[in-house]
């Protein structure tokens, strides 16, 4: 019996359902575990999809996964091994019918370019409106004439899908190629060119902090040399928090002159150009990162409430006032804490 491809309108449940099989992969392969992603149609925000809910877990090592068959077996999910694509492990969950998938689990080893590849094509759907559109209406074309014949909807699809992919290859590529940053350290002196993000939902703003040092700070990094400050911002932002976020509009230009105090910087002169975009809400994600700092310290992001802001040390000082603001205005605010000038 075939299965029926049925499109559906994006429930909210789909996410609900991730965070249950993330969990899942979690304790099953515990420390094998690098990272769990949710992809595919179910993972796009207004997107329509088949009721199945696509999961890409990246692993230290690709080959210790089948001995947890016995274990992924035990919660539903049938070992499919490699399943065409080499490298890969490929687990189904079926409903009591046996007919229809409730969902598919994906692994690869983490350095994977495939998965790579699957994650930037699901990044570039949410960021870009127009290839957003051409892939919901291939796959309604696709439904609509192949609604039995889940290989013919599949094959169907394939040309629009290399369309999308490369696309989505070009734009981060664009957004990869520069990699010296518009910065120096000389001695006692540093000069940093940096961009920034403002990341606001529901009277909450998303802040970064590491392990090293005791403040937050906004979410961003430095431009790299050739590349602009709107792009180096979206590119931050998104090795930061794995979303694309458009920018909304230049907020503040910061002008920022003080003496080093954190480690490995102290009594260093320091001189900071930084552009502040905010940028378009997307409503309140679930983001869970956890990377590096340049100087190698472990980072992570949080959402803070405003009214907390007042509780903890933030970087620019400013950002409380500038939020309780006219948020219409563009800012240039100069920072001169060093009694040089």
């Amino acid at each position: 019996m075939n299965r029926e491809i049925t499109l559906h309108k994006y429930n909210p449940d789909w996410k609900k359902r991730y965070d249950i099989i993330e969990k899942e992969m979690y304790m099953v392969m515990g420390d094998e575990v690098a990272s769990v992603h949710h992809f595919g149609s179910t993972s796009i925000e207004g997107m329509k999809a088949k009721d199945t809910v696509d999961v890409l877990v990246l692993v230290e090592d690709i080959v210790k996964i089948d001995e947890f068959n016995d274990k992924m077996e035990n919660l539903g999910y049938i070992p499919k091994g490699e399943y065409g694509i080499s490298g890969r492990r490929y687990y189904q969950k079926l409903d009591n019918s046996g007919v229809n998938h409730l969902s598919h689990i994906h692994i690869y080893s983490k350095g994977s370019e495939k998965a790579r590849e699957e994650l930037k094509f699901r990044d570039y759907l949410r960021a870009n409106e127009d290839a957003f559109k051409r892939y919901l209406e291939i796959k309604e074309e696709a439904s609509r004439l192949y609604r039995h014949y889940p290989e013919k909807y599949q094959c169907y699809k394939s040309d629009v899908i290399k369309e999308l992919l490369s696309e989505s290859n070009q734009f981060f590529k664009e957004s990869e190629r520069f990699n010296d940053d518009c910065g120096f350290l000389r001695e006692k002196n540093r000069f940093r060119y940096r961009a920034a993000a403002i990341i606001v939902e529901d009277n909450k703003i998303l802040l970064a902090k590491n392990n090293v040092t005791d403040y937050y700070y906004s979410v961003g990094g430095e431009v790299h040399l050739g590349e602009t400050s709107e792009k180096a911002v979206v590119r931050e932002v998104f090795e930061e928090t794995g979303e694309i976020y458009e920018i909304d509009k230049l907020a503040i230009i910061h002008e920022n002159i003080y003496w080093g105090s954190d480690p490995g910087f102290e009594g260093v002169l320091c001189h900071e150009i930084c552009f502040y975009y905010r940028m378009k809400p997307k409503g309140f994600l679930d983001i869970k990162y956890i990377g590096q700092t340049t100087d190698g310290a472990k980072e992570e992001v949080q959402w803070i409430e405003f009214e907390k802001l007042h509780d903890i040390t933030v970087y620019p000082q400013f950002l409380y006032k500038y939020l309780k603001g006219n948020l219409s205005d563009i800012l240039h605010i100069v920072d001169d804490r060093t009694g040089i000038n």
